[in-house]
């Protein structure tokens, strides 16, 4: 990460100022350490990981819904976006700097903070409610007389993370911040059009149906 971080500010070193310099070392820095990092967790909760290596025997309690994965491809990500990210800044007249290559455009900015932070959250939280699933926890409204969609949030009953998180308004929250994305301009303005609001109604669509 070092290495690459320092190959990058010596290829565009003259067009960079401090604070992006800063940057690309923070990002190939953090990429192989959050690779390390995610690969002793999957590791350590695979049944033939870390403790078959240390003493021979299996685990016998792994952890299938465990964050060694995305933080896996988080980290790969993020020394991607440093040894071969470019500054550029984006205008109204044109949001795509004409930097003379083909290139993919990341803006950072409110709209791919929300699609970015909700578009992720929208697989973990599901974990809440399999996590429960898994260990036989009670649908709500449970009963002898089989009820068993008798509350409306259709989810556990909340024994290991509570009602909220082991529902599925979690996940539809998470599509529906991810739709709302749309009405978010380049330059941080809320603009509503037919496109943003059909496409807020598709993500809709998508958290109630999954």
């Amino acid at each position: 990460g070092f290495m690459s971080a320092c190959d990058v500010t010596h290829q565009i070193g003259s067009t960079l100022d401090d604070l992006t310099r800063a940057y690309i070392f923070m990002l190939c820095m953090l990429g192989p350490v959050t690779i390390i990092y995610s690969q002793k967790i999957l590791f350590g909760a695979r049944k033939m990981g870390t403790k078959w290596e240390e003493s021979g025997k299996p685990n016998f309690h792994p952890i299938v819904y465990n964050m060694g994965g995305p933080l896996f491809v988080w980290g790969w990500f993020y020394l991607w976006l440093g040894s071969c990210g470019l500054p550029g800044v984006a205008s109204e007249l044109n949001i795509y700097p004409d930097f003379g290559k083909p290139y993919i455009p990341l803006f950072l900015n409110i709209r791919t903070l929300i699609s970015f932070t909700f578009g992720c959250a929208m697989v973990p939280v599901v974990r809440f409610l399999d996590y429960s699933h898994d260990e036989d926890g009670p649908w709500c409204g449970e009963n002898s007389e089989g009820k068993v969609f008798g509350k409306w949030w259709l989810g556990t009953d909340g024994t290991y993370f509570g009602l909220f998180l082991e529902s599925p308004w979690p996940f539809i929250i998470s599509w529906v911040m991810y739709g709302f994305s749309a009405f978010w301009t380049f330059d941080n303005k809320l603009a509503f059009s037919p496109r943003a609001l059909v496409l807020l109604m598709n993500c809709l669509a998508q958290g109630v149906n999954g």
